[in-house]
């Protein structure tokens, strides 16, 4: 159980990579547009803003994921104690 819920929380965190490189494209893009006007800085503010609440979510799942790992490893590491006073 432990490694499926890892494993989707991990999925989870690389369809918001993907996102974030997206996002990051999406403004190199602008950056080298010849008409660089005030759409195209609108168009960046908010590719910006989605980035920022893009890492955010990465980062609240990476430190999620990484709680559901330490308990796991805990779990684990009381099981093998226990096997060995047997």
């Amino acid at each position: 159980m432990d490694r499926v819920k890892i494993a989707c929380k991990m999925a989870l965190i690389g369809i918001e990579m993907k996102k974030l490189m997206q996002c990051t494209e999406l403004v190199a893009d602008y950056l080298q547009d010849d008409a660089f006007d005030e759409v195209s800085l609108e168009a960046i503010k908010d590719a910006l803003n989605v980035i920022s609440h893009t890492a955010s979510e990465i980062e609240d799942k990476a430190n999620s994921t990484w709680l559901d790992t330490n308990k796991a490893q805990e779990k684990l590491t009381k099981e093998a104690e226990a096997d060995e006073t047997l």
